[in-house]
This record gives structure tokens, C-alpha cells and sequence, in this order.
């Protein structure tokens, strides 16, 4: 894209020395076309390589311990913040007591908990007052019961609201770690990768934005 923009105005330059018509408006145009797109090419160069005696060029390498800081702070504040993670979590918190709830047979919790009672002390008693039949009626307000705390549990907050910082600060570190390992290389290509292929529309507009100036600078001289 950069390539084709500066073969175009070199082109339209060239041009202008043989064309014996416009060869003046067709000079200006050329000429400022390429001074856009050249001038462009080269300062989205320096920003990614270091140029010698040419002051600012190659920043990405030389700041990039800001701009590690940069990413980091962009993933925490983004996607960990406090009000993020604390939904995360809650989600997470109610799909595991949900699941927990499904897979639960609840026939076979109480049938469980009707023979520790019978083999407990108090398993006289009940024998006394008709065994495990006289326990029936309260099977269905024990098994709702057991799904009311489960419920319960899902709705509670408060393990979650303590779980919060640690889980940020647990994120953090691992970030932290990962973003320590990067070397100046490694930061520049991340941005090369994420912004250069678009950065060629800067050196096609400086083209084009040039060739108007230079056809209006044609006009007005």
C-alpha cells in the first residue's frame, strides 16, 4: 500500500517533465504527493526503528518499559477492575451451585440422611414411633430445605465480595509476570502486529492530501 502510494506520486512527477500539457500542475501534484506519502512512510518508520542522529526515532524500543506499564494497566483496568471481577466471579458462583443443584439426587440424600437418624441414638425413639414411616411426611420439607440453603448459597455475596481482591491480585501478579518477560523486541512487534498494516493508510492519505495541496498551490500560483 505505502509502495504503491509513492510509485504513484513518483509517477505522476516523472510526468509532468514529458506531458506538454499540465506538466506545471502535474509537477506540483506529483511533487507534494510524494512529499506526503514519503514524509509519512518515514515517521511511521521511526516509530518503530531507531535512525541514527535523528532524535525520537525508534521510541517503541526505547519506552518500552512504558509501554509494558501501558499494557498492563490496559488489561487490568479493562477487563480485571474491581466491578468486572466481582461479576466474573458471581457468575461463576451461581453456575457452580447450579450445577451442584442438578447433579444432587435428592432422593438419595434423604434416603442417607433417614439412616443416620436410625442408626444415630435417637433411632430408638423413631422405632418407637414407626420407624422409617413415621419420618415420610417430613421428606418433602426436608428435601426443600436442603434446596432452600443451596439457593441460599448461590445468592450470597459475601464469600465473593472476599474473594474479589485476592482474585485481582492473583491476576496481577500473573500479568505482571508475563509482561516482565518481555524484551524491547517483543513489545514492538506486539504493536507492529496490532497497528502497522494500518498505519499504511496514513502514507496513501499524506498521497493523496498532497496532491490536493499541490494542485490548489497549481491554481492559486
Amino acid at each position: 500500500m505505502s509502495f504503491v502510494t509513492n510509485l504513484i506520486a513518483l509517477y505522476i512527477l516523472l510526468l509532468s517533465y514529458i506531458m506538454p500539457y499540465f506538466s506545471k500542475e502535474l509537477n506540483n501534484i506529483g511533487l507534494f504527493a510524494l512529499s506526503g506519502s514519503i514524509t509519512n512512510w518515514l515517521a511511521i518508520h521511526m516509530l518503530f526503528e531507531k535512525i541514527p542522529f535523528i532524535y525520537g526515532s525508534g521510541v517503541i524500543e526505547l519506552r518500552f518499559q512504558d509501554f509494558k506499564k501501558g499494557i498492563k494497566d490496559l488489561v487490568m483496568s479493562q477487563f480485571f477492575n474491581k466491578d468486572d471481577s466481582n461479576k466474573f466471579l458471581n457468575k461463576i458462583n451461581k453456575l457452580v451451585i447450579s450445577n451442584l443443584e442438578l447433579s444432587i439426587d435428592f432422593e438419595s440424600l434423604y434416603k442417607k440422611l433417614v439412616e443416620a437418624i436410625i442408626t444415630s441414638p435417637a433411632g430408638g425413639i423413631i422405632a418407637m414411633m414407626g420407624g422409617e414411616s413415621a419420618l415420610e411426611p417430613l421428606k418433602a420439607t426436608i428435601i426443600n430445605k436442603i434446596k432452600d440453603f443451596i439457593k441460599e448459597l448461590s445468592n450470597s455475596n459475601l464469600e465473593i465480595n472476599n474473594n474479589t481482591e485476592s482474585f485481582i491480585l492473583e491476576v496481577d501478579k500473573i500479568i505482571s509476570d508475563k509482561i516482565d518477560k518481555l524484551t524491547p523486541i517483543m513489545v514492538k512487534k506486539i504493536i507492529q502486529d496490532i497497528i502497522k498494516r494500518h498505519l499504511g493508510w496514513l502514507v496513501v492519505w499524506g498521497g493523496v492530501f498532497g496532491g490536493v495541496i499541490g494542485l490548489i498551490a497549481s491554481i492559486v500560483g
